[in-house]
C-alpha cells in the first residue's frame, strides 16, 4: 500500500477501509512504506500486526549526489518535483512565492507534468510570475534537476514517504515541507524546524533558508548524511528480497 488520495485527505472512505479490512488480511505480508500507513493498517483497517511490515523506501545515493561544482546563480532556486495534481498543492507554492518575490530575487523551477499543469500556468499568469517560474515537465532522469535548486519544496496535503524528498536529500538539499505523513521522520534533526503546519511557518521557513548559505549548507549536509544512513537503495532492496523469500517458502513449505 503506498498511500491516500486527495479525497482521503480528511477522513477515509469507508468502502475503502472495509474493502482493505476484508482483502488486505489475506496477503503474506502488506508493506507499508511509512510508520504513518502502518498505524492506518492497525488502527483503522484493524490488519493483524503480524501482517503488516514497515519497509521504507530507498534511494540511489550515487546516482543523487551534491553539485561538485556551485550552480552559478544570483538567484534562490526553489524547486519540486512531482506530479502536477491537486494532492501535490503546488498552487500554495506558487502563491508563496508569489509573496517573496519583492524581498528575494528567487526562481522557482517546478519538474514534472500531469492534469493540474494549465490551471498552474494560469496561476503564474495571473500571478505575474511569469519571468520568476519555470515549468520543466517530466523529466526521464530527474537528478540533473536538483543540482539546480537551493531549497527544495513539498506542499502536498497527503504523502506517506516521497521519492522526491529522499532524492534531495540524497542531493545535500534542505527540505521545507508539510508535515504530512513520514516527511518529519524522514529527514535530519537538522531540517526538522522547516517541517511546517501552516503555510505562514512555510512562508517563514523559505524566507530563513533563503537568507543564510551557510545554514542551507549545514541543513543539505545534514540531511545528505541521514539519508546515506537510513535510506540507501541497496538496504530497500536487500529488504524487499527477504520479505519475497519468506513469502515464497511460507507458500511451498511442506510441498
Amino acid at each position: 500500500e503506498d498511500g491516500l488520495d486527495i479525497d482521503e485527505v480528511l477522513r477515509q472512505k469507508r468502502r475503502r477501509v472495509i474493502f482493505r479490512s476484508m482483502v488486505l488480511p489475506h496477503s503474506h505480508t502488506v508493506v507499508a512504506p511509512s510508520r504513518n500507513l502502518a498505524t492506518i493498517m492497525r488502527d483503522t483497517w484493524h490488519l493483524p500486526a503480524d501482517k503488516i511490515c514497515y519497509l521504507p523506501n530507498g534511494v540511489d545515493t550515487e546516482r543523487f549526489h551534491p553539485r561538485v561544482t556551485q550552480f552559478q546563480t544570483e538567484q534562490i532556486v526553489i524547486g519540486t518535483v512531482g506530479s502536477l495534481t491537486a494532492v501535490k498543492r503546488q498552487d500554495l507554492l506558487i502563491e508563496l512565492c508569489a509573496g517573496l518575490r519583492d524581498l528575494l530575487p528567487l526562481r522557482l523551477i517546478l519538474v514534472g507534468d500531469g492534469p493540474e499543469r494549465s490551471h498552474l500556468e494560469q496561476q503564474v499568469r495571473e500571478l505575474n510570475l511569469t519571468s520568476h517560474a519555470v515549468f520543466s515537465g517530466r523529466q526521464q532522469d530527474t537528478s540533473g534537476m536538483y543540482v539546480r535548486f537551493h531549497i527544495f519544496a513539498l506542499t502536498s496535503s497527503t504523502e506517506q514517504m516521497p521519492l522526491a524528498l529522499l532524492e534531495a536529500m540524497a542531493c545535500g538539499l534542505p527540505v521545507v515541507s508539510t508535515d504530512v505523513g513520514d516527511v518529519r521522520r524522514m529527514v535530519s534533526a537538522a531540517n526538522q524546524p522547516y517541517i511546517v503546519r501552516t503555510m505562514s511557518e512555510f512562508r517563514a521557513a523559505l524566507l530563513n533558508l533563503s537568507t543564510q548559505p551557510e545554514l542551507r549548507k549545514k541543513v543539505g549536509d545534514a540531511n545528505r548524511a541521514h539519508c546515506l544512513e537510513n535510506f540507501s537503495l541497496r538496504r530497500m532492496c536487500e529488504t524487499y528480497a527477504a520479505l519475497y523469500t519468506r513469502a515464497i517458502q511460507s507458500r511451498f513449505k511442506g510441498r
